[in-house]
């Protein structure tokens, strides 16, 4: 699904994977892993020809209904059933443009980039973070509040499933690749309910709010 080139330039045109999956998963097609405008399918040495033929008949038939501009009540019915104010006569073809600007817009991949190589400071070990959750000693809060907080928990993202920061860790400040990335992707999920990322470390609420657990400082860990 073109979208982003090796170079990790976006494209104007392009459907983005977590779309595709979804179709697929309502036809029991199962896909190990979905990036941005990537899925990966595993085949094991068994794998028939029944099989492998299943996939590559539910991919030209989601190009058929891509190109026919087929309604979601057609291609995804569970999902207008699940969210009917915000899928209801939308076509698959809107949906996927739609999402591919957000993406484009909120700058996913360039934020995926620039957060994999920013460095925190280790305030704590994991250990002695870990001590703290068993004795009450961090609060939940708004993941908007988290930038220069120590996080109690590791921060793993999905797309592309790499930590970001480690127990113990004290986070950037409000311009920080990885606090944008993560904030990016709370209004993405809220944008797209259904479609929401996965993110290790972050509880979401029943508005798709994303909230975290940091420590509670003492004067001496605030020095650092």
């Amino acid at each position: 699904t073109p979208g982003v080139n090796a170079q990790g330039v976006m494209s104007q045109w392009g459907i983005p994977a977590a779309i595709l999956t979804e179709f697929l998963d309502s036809r029991r097609v199962e896909i190990a892993r979905t990036g941005d405008y990537t899925v990966l399918v595993l085949f094991s040495v068994g794998t028939s020809k029944g099989k492998w033929g299943s996939l590559l008949e539910n991919l030209f038939e989601f190009k058929r209904l891509y190109d026919s501009e087929a309604s979601l009540e057609e291609v995804l019915p569970e999902l207008v059933q699940r969210f009917p104010h915000r899928y209801r006569n939308v076509s698959l073809k809107n949906l996927s443009d739609e999402m591919h600007k957000a993406m484009i817009d909120l700058d996913l991949a360039g934020l995926v980039n620039a957060a994999c190589d920013e460095d925190f400071d280790p305030i704590l070990t994991p250990a002695q973070t870990y001590q703290k959750l068993v004795r009450h000693e961090t609060e939940r809060i708004r993941f908007g509040e988290m930038a220069g907080r120590i996080a109690a928990y590791m921060l793993v993202p999905y797309p592309p499933g790499i930590p970001m920061s480690m127990p113990g860790e004290r986070l950037g400040g409000p311009e920080s690749p990885v606090i944008k990335l993560i904030l990016a992707m709370e209004q993405f999920g809220k944008r797209f309910p259904g479609f929401e990322r996965e993110v290790h470390g972050i509880e979401v609420d029943g508005d798709g709010n994303y909230w975290m657990r940091a420590v509670i400082e003492d004067p001496a860990m605030k020095r650092n």
